[in-house]
């Protein structure tokens, strides 16, 4: 039973955002040079700095960057800015010039497909960036006495004002329909970015200049009110020489407010509107936004959707199921993939899922060479399973060669057209890739005990799905599990080390040649484990005396070793080896000094912060010695201590440490791990023996009656809640209801779809034309594979759960428009009415 109404449930905002940064273009350098070096975009959400790529090196009008960033979003944003500067070095200094910019706002982010564009740089200001909101109440009268038309607008508080701490006032003009301005302003507020007004303003309009017989006032008021123009402006009272700075300004067309109605509302402050000349080229920047937005309810409005999605391994055939329509609806399978694997992992129904997945996937398999090579749903959910379970696993495997690579900066280069003969020599540089290329191999095939015990799972169901299905071909196993954990797993990690979180080191062009010679290898090994021949397929003649090396049968038999193990359905546990601490988080922050400022300087001193399973500590750089390390189960987390942004506290019985991060997007990646470390220490102290179970292959398994933050202790009605089995480490965090609304907004996006079958089924069709992507452009056929048509059942049932999820979401929409938290932007206005 649900009783709660739209205002009283707890309604979660939540945002994500992936930018690729590939590329620039045509770039203006500063006069008297012809290129452009050391340039580095920054991500900007409002005016805070998110995150920056390393530099490109090169000497180009064109540099390339090739960076990824994905993460979450904790609060209302306006714009996302992308900056593009060149770092400029002088004797004494370094400074940053700006190039141009990409600025785009909140609401147009989700009109974006998810493709690479060329979007045209502008100059880089923050005029078009307003920043903070206004609140405001606006009320239209008859004033039946003095026969006038008076407008009252109350002004209460602005928030979120840029620069902080201005001295704001607002100005509120009204303009009528015979051009006529009149004029009202507030106090001043001192030194504050969230100023209090509260203050009245007055308009009265005599309607006896517009019109002489009483009984037409009524009908001379609606018209001025349709005429008529408010326009509040905020600005910082300064005494410069170029007067009051402009903070931003509302426009508000009054012809779709009532007469004697009062209307309350939050508004966004707007950038001036001024048609600005359009100036010179700046150049272009290549770039792919992926923004999602979701409003999450509580459980329970998900519950039917939820045992319907779960009852998909069950529903034969797997065609009919909610899961195989998803994927046969959406284009890019990843979109359906990361949710799908999230939600049946957290109720323990993944490895059924993607045994029935990739039994349907098999089946209309005809060449064995082929099997799991392209980007169906199973494959996809397997890819985004060891993204997320494995990334842990991958960190410990690689890491420690990727960074000694960085480091050592070795000539690697085996080409002979690539090489400087001057100073290379070609000898020296096959031996550096060859002990790279070892290092690489034998981490891997020695990091068995380490692989999650549910990739291990799903391996070992592939494997037996492949043999039962080629049982003539006795190498078939070997293939099916290589092409995921060499092809999809380790080599994507060694040709990229930065977007898989291997490093943060910068990598220059030599380095990365080298990692794409080392990923080549470590491929060519994992596909001829399962070759009749030991000779894989040369395309560069300069690769013949590496291969030698490495394509040979001692190293086919220690790889084929290597798949058997993490493909076998029993879990290793070594208990007679002590469990290491495992990092949880580690990042550059900033920490109040306890010491008093020193004239300009401030409290606040950058250090290096590391979480692990056991302790909290810092320290004045990576690698060094703590100067304070404190055990997890001896400390809380306080969020709410501190007035300073981005700012919380770790409070220990022997002190509190005021932390600030860099950004707001750091700052709750902190404040989530360390509280859910935290919970999860205090509920398993009850048992020691139970907290060493927890430890489990170098992961942090979450019992089965943990509930964190957006969990719901629910089974959802269809299987066990369980997730010991099969629970990821710490550092994951699934939030079910927040999957569920994603997959929920997908469907939405694909009623047409829905219909389109639904009517296909109904008429006794076996196929029907669907459309995917965006904006529907991309035409597919499906088909109605069962004879007795269970798809319909299931069709109906989801679109009934759609539609009654889709309607919460228009009545919490509508509820909260106007709001604090869903301001009115002036794009709400068409032809002057409000929408």
């Amino acid at each position: 039973m649900i009783n709660q109404t739209m205002e009283e449930e707890n309604v979660r905002f939540i945002q994500q955002l992936k930018i690729r940064i590939g590329e620039g273009k045509n770039l203006q350098p500063k006069s008297g040079s012809n290129w452009l070096k050391d340039c580095f975009c920054v991500i900007r959400l409002d005016r805070e700095e998110i995150f920056r790529t390393q530099c490109s090196n090169e000497k180009t009008l064109n540099p390339f960057f090739g960076e990824e960033f994905y993460f979450d979003i904790p609060r209302l944003f306006r714009f996302l800015s992308i900056y593009l500067y060149e770092r400029e070095k002088t004797v004494n200094t370094i400074r940053n010039r700006p190039i141009g910019k990409v600025t785009i706002r909140r609401s147009q982010l989700v009109r974006f497909p998810s493709d690479e564009l060329w979007f045209p740089l502008l100059p880089a200001n923050y005029d078009s960036e307003i920043e903070g909101k206004i609140n405001l109440l606006i009320e239209p009268k008859y004033i039946f006495k003095t026969n006038s038309l008076a407008i009252i607008v109350n002004v209460y508080e602005c928030q979120d004002l840029s620069p902080d701490c201005c001295d704001s006032h607002v100005v509120i003009n009204l303009k009528l329909s015979d051009n006529k301005v009149l004029n009202r302003r507030s106090k001043v507020k001192k030194r504050t970015s969230h100023p209090q007004y509260n203050e009245s303003f007055y308009f009265e309009i005599p309607l006896s200049k517009y019109c002489f017989d009483n009984s037409e006032c009524q009908y001379m008021c609606h018209r001025l009110l349709a005429t008529s123009e408010l326009t509040i402006f905020v600005k910082h009272d300064s005494c410069g020489r170029s007067g009051n700075a402009f903070l931003g300004e509302v426009r508000i067309p009054l012809s779709k407010y009532e007469l004697n109605e009062s209307h309350k509302a939050w508004y966004y402050l707007q950038p001036k509107s001024i048609v600005t000349k359009s100036g010179p080229n700046l150049g272009s920047l290549r770039l792919r936004l992926d923004y999602i937005s979701d409003y999450v309810f509580s459980s329970q409005r998900y519950d039917s959707f939820r045992k319907l999605l779960l009852l998909s391994p069950e529903v034969r055939p797997i065609t009919s199921s909610v899961a195989f329509l998803l994927g046969e609806f959406i284009l890019n399978k990843a979109d359906a993939a990361q949710p799908l694997i999230k939600i049946f992992l957290y109720y323990n129904k993944l490895v059924p899922l993607i045994r029935f997945l990739a039994q349907y996937e098999i089946l209309k398999v005809t060449d064995v060479n082929t099997i799991f090579r392209g980007n169906s749903l199973a494959s996809k959910c397997i890819d985004e399973l060891m993204k997320l379970v494995g990334k842990r696993y991958l960190h410990d495997t690689l890491k420690k060669s990727v960074e000694m690579i960085i480091l050592e900066q070795k000539q690697c280069e085996i080409d002979p057209n690539r090489i400087n003969q001057v100073n290379d020599s070609l000898e020296s540089n096959m031996n550096n890739l060859k002990r790279y290329i070892s290092d690489v191999y034998f981490a891997i095939i020695q990091s068995t005990s380490r692989c999650p015990p549910i990739m291990c799972q799903v391996f070992n169901v592939l494997k037996e799905l492949a043999i039962d299905s080629f049982p003539n071909n006795k190498e078939v196993n070997y293939y099916v599990i290589s092409g995921f954990v060499f092809l999809r797993f380790f080599v994507p990690a060694i040709l990229n080390p930065r977007l898989f979180e291997l490093t943060d080191l910068q990598i220059n062009t030599q380095t990365n040649r080298t990692f794409t010679l080392i990923s080549k290898t470590i491929q060519s090994i994992g596909n001829l484990v399962v070759s009749k021949k030991n000779t894989p397929l040369i395309k560069e003649n300069y690769m013949i005396s590496l291969y030698k090396d490495f394509i040979n049968d001692e190293h086919i038999i220690k790889t084929k070793k290597f798949l058997e193990m993490i493909s076998s359905c029993q879990i290793r546990i070594s208990k007679d080896v002590p469990l290491e601490p495992i990092i949880l988080k580690e990042s550059i922050m900033y920490k109040k000094s306890k010491y008093k400022r020193i004239g300009f300087g401030t409290t606040f001193k950058k250090r290096y912060f590391c979480l692990t399973t056991q302790y909290f500590s810092y320290s004045k750089a990576k690698n060094k010695i703590p100067l304070l390390k404190l055990p997890i189960e001896e400390i809380t987390v306080n969020r709410d201590g501190c007035q300073i942004k981005n700012t919380f506290q770790i409070v220990h019985s022997k002190c509190t440490l005021h932390i600030q991060a860099m950004n707001c997007v750091q700052e709750k990646e902190w404040l989530d791990i360390l509280t859910r470390i935290i919970e999860f220490n205090h509920q398993s102290q009850s048992s020691i023996n139970n907290r060493n179970n927890f430890l489990t292959n170098g992961s942090l398994i979450v019992p089965s009656n943990y509930n964190g933050e957006g969990s719901s202790s629910s089974n959802g009605g269809g299987g066990d809640s369980s997730h010991s089995s099969i629970a990821p480490d710490l550092s994951i965090h699934i939030d079910p209801d927040r999957e569920l609304e994603r997959i929920h907004r997908l469907f939405v996006a694909n009623q047409s779809n829905m219909d389109s079958i639904i009517e296909a089924c109904e008429l006794g069709l076996n196929s029907v034309k669907i459309y995917k992507g965006h904006g529907k452009v991309h035409p597919s056929q499906f088909m109605i594979e069962d004879e007795q048509c269970t798809i319909l059942p299931t069709l109906m049932q989801l679109k009934d759960c759609v539609t009654q999820l889709e309607h919460c979401h228009q009545r919490y929409l509508e509820s909260i428009h106007g709001t604090e938290c869903s301001p009115i932007e002036v794009d709400s206005y068409t032809n002057g009415s409000l929408v």
